[in-house]
Order: C-alpha cells, then sequence, then structure tokens
C-alpha cells in the first residue's frame, strides 16, 4: 500500500455512510439553491423522521418545502433557509402530524462563499408531551394550592393575595372597593345536631348559594371555618348595603338539606386612604361581631 493512500476503500466509506444513515437517531438533511430559478431545494434528507413519512432523499430531491409539504409550511420554514444562507446558525420548532422536532440549521461555506446548509432534526415529542404534562400538573397543583377543596372556592391565602393587590393598584388609582365578611349565625349547633357531614353540606350549597347572587366585579371566598369573605370593587357602602341586605333574605329563606334553615352576620367596610391588609380586615371584622352582638341576622358597617 502506498504511504498515501487511503486504509479506507470507497466501498467501505459508502457501507459506513449507509449504516450512519440507516441508524442515527436524529434527523439530517442539506439544503441548496437550485439553479434555473433559485429556489432552496433538498439535497438530501434520511433518518427516523423522514422515513416515517416518506421524504426521505429519493423523494425531495431537487424540490422545494412548497413542492413537497405545501405553502403553509413553506411560508414557516423558509424564513429559516434564508437567514441560514445568509451565515446565521438558528434554530426552530415545529409539529408535522404527530411528530414535534427541533431542528438546527448551519451555513456551509466554500471559498468563503455559503453554498449549501446543513440541518439537523431531533425529535422532541416525547419531551413535549413530557413538557405538558408537566405544566398541567403544575396548573393542577396551582389550582389546589389556592382552592378550598370543600367549596371549591378561593381559600384564604388566595383573597389574602388578590387584596394586597388590590390595595396596591388603590392606593395609586383611589378606585373604591369594599370588604365584606359573613359568619354563619351558630354552625355549632347544626353539627351537634345533624353532624358534621351535614355541616359540610351546608357550606357547600351556602358557598353556591352566595356564588349566585354576588355582583360580576365580586370576589368571593372560605374565609375558613363558617366565615366567608368578598370582595367588591367599584361598589359603595349604600350599594353593599343593598347587595347584603338582599342575601340575608335569601339565605333566611334557602332550605338546605335535611331541612336545614340557617342566618348570616355580615361586617362591611370601605377601603380608606393608607389602609393595609390588616386594617381593613379588622375594620370588617369588627363590624362582623358588631352584627354578632346585635342578635345576629343582620348586617353592620364601618
Amino acid at each position: 500500500m502506498n504511504a498515501n493512500e487511503s486504509p479506507f476503500s470507497k466501498k467501505m466509506i459508502d457501507e459506513n455512510y449507509q449504516f450512519a444513515v440507516k441508524h442515527i437517531k436524529s434527523n439530517i438533511f442539506r439544503i441548496g439553491i437550485r439553479e434555473e430559478d433559485g429556489e432552496f431545494v433538498y439535497l438530501m434528507n434520511e433518518g427516523p423522521i423522514p422515513r416515517k413519512f416518506n421524504v426521505t432523499t429519493e423523494v425531495v430531491y431537487n424540490k422545494t418545502v412548497n413542492e413537497i409539504f405545501g405553502p403553509e409550511m413553506d411560508k414557516i420554514i423558509k424564513p429559516y433557509f434564508n437567514r441560514a444562507f445568509n451565515g446565521e446558525v438558528c434554530s426552530y420548532e415545529m409539529s408535522f402530524n404527530d411528530v414535534t422536532f427541533e431542528t438546527l440549521l448551519s451555513p456551509v461555506e466554500t471559498n468563503g462563499k455559503i453554498v449549501e446548509v446543513a440541518g439537523s432534526s431531533l425529535d422532541i415529542t416525547e419531551k413535549k408531551n413530557y413538557q405538558k404534562k408537566i405544566e398541567e400538573m403544575n396548573l393542577k397543583l396551582q389550582e389546589i394550592s389556592i382552592t378550598d377543596s370543600l367549596t371549591n372556592l378561593y381559600n384564604r391565602r388566595r383573597f389574602d393575595d388578590i387584596l394586597t393587590k388590590r390595595l396596591e393598584e388603590t392606593s395609586e388609582n383611589k378606585t373604591p372597593f369594599i370588604i365584606i365578611i359573613g359568619d354563619i349565625d351558630n354552625f355549632k349547633m347544626i353539627n351537634d345536631k345533624f353532624g358534621h357531614l351535614a355541616g359540610d353540606n351546608v357550606l357547600k350549597e351556602l358557598s353556591n348559594l352566595l356564588k349566585q347572587n354576588i355582583p360580576f366585579s365580586g370576589i368571593l371566598a372560605r374565609w375558613g371555618g363558617e366565615e366567608f369573605s368578598i370582595m367588591i370593587t367599584d361598589a359603595t357602602l349604600i350599594d353593599s348595603k343593598q347587595f347584603v341586605d338582599i342575601l340575608l333574605e335569601k339565605i333566611r329563606n334557602y332550605i338546605f338539606s335535611n331541612s336545614i334553615k340557617i342566618t348570616m352576620s355580615f361586617g362591611i367596610t370601605a377601603y380608606k386612604e393608607g389602609d393595609n391588609i390588616l386594617s381593613i380586615i379588622q375594620r370588617a371584622d369588627k363590624a362582623l361581631y358588631q352584627s354578632k352582638n346585635k342578635g345576629k341576622n343582620t348586617l353592620c358597617c364601618i
């Protein structure tokens, strides 16, 4: 063998190439420019995705994206080919049928001139599906973290977050809002007489009743135990008193499961300049206790 002669025959090189193309896990392709019209065309396209959709080299050679996949796909991909032929290494992600893949494009230079673009694509369908499941789980966990499990209303944590944000906004734009805290009267007697399951049903049914009757701008939460909190934006104390008066009557007249009837007491307060979350809640809570001291089944404003 000549010292300058390669130990690899052309046959061995071709066999190695065919073996690599057949077993490669990613997808490789080459893009050139067609002489007759200057369009970007495939010179090679090999790998699992081309084999799956029957778009290997012998099918796509010297054809454009538009000629193979249609104008919609061409509209998406062609700008990336343009960027690559202008010397930019770029990547994109897209879906084709049931496969999502990530593609990297690299310019290929000869004598200082970009003559073609080399590309590689990786099937990331499984990864994307996994990410989607994680996102769905995170959303579900987030929802659980802000929702009362019994009533499906916002919990106190979520209400506090909303109230904090509202206080920040109101300190800037001076838009009024109302805080209402309501408490079921003599709820312990319901649990003692009918059992905790019946008490839970009352809480769930009351939650639906409140939800159906609060104003459109209202935010409703289970404050804790048998207490509920409501925030109403763009409302005055007079408006809120009228709303709670109607609510009191609806609750008095509603017949709950096991023919249980209940009443509630409410405390109402409006935002005052300089309020923080503690001051406005303490004021609403103080108004609630005034209602309790007046004999319950009523409302008080501070």
